[in-house]
């Protein structure tokens, strides 16, 4: 009788470190509303902290969503009417590399600026003037960058131009590819490859008669700007691609939306197309994806914005996919009015940290939305 009294109080102890042993491995959720302009990007820090940008401002949240601090880099720099705040990433040493295009007097820039952990920009460089650019892509290396510039050069053919770049800022190689596609231009979206030496660009169907046409072309370079291969897809009714991905997997995925859903596809790395699939009801109104992220091997998660009855307001839209792009989960967050997601960002504990932007009313400006959610996409 004396060893059963105890079965009580051990069964009690048990129950007490199983309850403690679920909340350690149950991640935080939580969102934010921040006073700064419409959240574009974010990124995980190596202290798990997140750094979310506008167009033209950056803050550093806690792993709880606090803000540690938050800056205008114009404050702090000199020379520029404006900036635009295209890419972040944090350096090996922890500094963080800030890039994009600025106003100078009547030109346009590309800069890049080197900022400490705690927001001082520590330098600034010129690296690229052109007034036609049509965006960037950033690869950091531990001892500089490429950047990959699509530039329009008027009624002849489109250039990637490709820059090396020291972390000073001092250019030590300066590439450009012609498109030699007469009826294609640049349309602004271009990746560098990670696992291999290259690059991805994006093209579109020139107008020739003042009507909108959206064919597109997707074509891979090699690390020498020769063309290795072309796609051929979308077609001549709307649709718009916004984030271009590499995958594990060698593939590559594409994100957007066509004729008001939402619009994902995966291209092999041959180049041939292994599935494009479109998502959301016939109902009337827009779906789009803004931005795309490999969560695991082969996986997918998506955001964007998604207008479900074309009324006029907009839910942030959360999407995962499996590797054939069938719908694992979708979940939509907001209120009335307008809310939607821009970068999406998955942590080494299985959530997504996204950043976007939302408000309550149409007459109040858009601020700062971020949020933490589980990994099925729920608070």
């Amino acid at each position: 009788m004396g060893t059963y009294r105890y079965i009580p109080a051990l069964i009690l102890l048990s129950i007490i470190l199983l309850s403690c042993d679920r909340g350690d491995n149950v991640p935080d959720t939580w969102q934010k509303v921040l006073d700064l302009n419409t959240g574009n990007g974010i990124i995980q820090n190596q202290e798990g902290d997140f750094l979310v940008h506008s167009f033209n401002e950056i803050a550093r949240l806690d792993k709880n969503g606090s803000v540690i601090w938050s800056i205008d880099p114009l404050d702090q720099i000199t020379g520029y009417g404006g900036i635009s705040i295209s890419e972040i990433a944090q350096l090996e040493n922890g500094d963080y590399a800030v890039t994009g295009f600025a106003s100078e007097g009547a030109s346009s820039v590309l800069y890049l600026l080197i900022m400490d952990g705690n927001g001082v920009v520590q330098s600034q460089s010129n690296i690229f003037q052109n007034d036609n650019h049509r965006g960037l892509d950033m690869s950091v290396s531990g001892d500089g960058f490429t950047f990959a510039v699509p530039v329009g050069q008027g009624d002849s053919n489109d250039s990637l131009v490709v820059l090396e770049v020291a972390v000073d800022g001092t250019v030590k190689n300066e590439k450009s590819y012609i498109s030699n596609l007469s009826d294609y231009a640049i349309s602004g979206l271009t990746l560098i490859l990670e696992n291999q030496d290259g690059y991805l660009v994006e093209l579109l169907l020139k107008e020739t008669n003042g009507d909108e046409v959206t064919n597109r072309k997707l074509i891979k370079l090699d690390a020498n700007l020769n063309q290795e291969w072309s796609i051929d897809y979308g077609g001549a009714v709307f649709n718009e691609i916004r984030d271009i991905i590499e995958l594990e997997d060698g593939g590559y995925l594409l994100a957007g939306t066509f004729q008001g859903k939402g619009w994902a596809l995966k291209i092999r790395d041959s180049g041939s197309l292994e599935w494009n699939k479109k998502y959301g009801s016939d109902d009337p109104g827009k779906r789009f994806f803004f931005d795309a992220e490999e969560s695991e091997m082969g996986r997918i998660v998506l955001t964007g914005s998604n207008n479900v009855d074309g009324g006029g307001y907009d839910d942030l839209w959360l999407m995962h996919l499996d590797s054939e792009g069938n719908v694992n989960w979708e979940v939509k967050h907001g209120d009335q009015f307008y809310n939607f997601g821009r970068a999406v960002e998955y942590t080494g504990e299985k959530n997504y940290v996204i950043t976007g932007g939302t408000h309550s009313s149409f007459n109040e400006p858009t601020s700062m939305w971020v949020l933490k959610l589980n990994e099925e996409g729920l608070f």
